[in-house]
């Protein structure tokens, strides 16, 4: 792969969308168009599953592409599109899958560098990198409390207890990630970013290697 892939994430309501946004908006990248769970719903479900097996591989496109997020923000593609970025493969298993659809869709929109946002990607950190040696990932950190403010307001019946919980686990995540990955794992404070937006930016796009 000639170029770093560039995968941001972080815990709901913390900031991810607006680094999407920031990103997607550069003329060399193309992110996936919708908070499709790739890594704690697909990646679970398929990464023990023998994909070789032409039923199952079929079954596993099929899974992602009827999901709900999809049926929000389509994508707009078919099981053909996905099958075809995977004719070059021996063997075939879930990242692969995950890689066809982001590069299938980015193609679809005219571009060669696809992007990925998953709130809460943070905890597969490992299998990114073990996947993409050369990848870069943003993850956001907010103040808890205008964190749950934001959640509320989405979700009213939000429960704080599975906020807390969730926050201490992405800022042990972001620590842990940061010290082992160093460079290529960026935390980013929300309120810095929001504050002091221009150094940020710039830090992001030259780590991302986008001009």
């Amino acid at each position: 792969m000639d170029f770093r892939p560039v995968f941001i994430c972080g815990l709901q309501r913390s900031g991810t969308s607006l680094v999407w946004g920031l990103l997607n908006s550069h003329p060399e990248i193309c992110f996936w168009p919708n908070d499709l769970p790739f890594f704690w719903i697909f990646y679970e479900q398929f990464k023990d599953t023998d994909l070789n097996d032409h039923y199952k591989l079929h079954h596993s496109i099929e899974e992602i592409l009827v999901h709900e997020h999809n049926k929000i923000v389509s994508p707009g593609l078919t099981k053909g599109q996905v099958l075809a970025e995977l004719q070059h493969l021996d063997s075939f298993n879930i990242m692969a899958v995950i890689e066809a659809f982001l590069i299938a869709y980015a193609k679809q929109q005219g571009y060669s560098r696809w992007g990925l946002k998953n709130p809460m990607m943070q905890g597969y950190a490992d299998v990114v990198f073990k996947t993409y040696p050369n990848a870069v990932m943003i993850h956001l950190i907010r103040d808890p409390r205008d964190c749950f403010a934001s959640m509320k307001k989405k979700w009213p019946h939000y429960k704080l207890e599975l906020l807390l919980e969730r926050w201490s686990s992405s800022v042990k995540e972001a620590k842990a990630n940061s010290e082992k990955y160093q460079d290529s794992y960026f935390v980013v404070k929300y309120e810095n970013l929001i504050q002091n937006p221009e150094p940020y930016v710039r830090r992001i796009l030259d780590t991302c290697e986008l001009t």
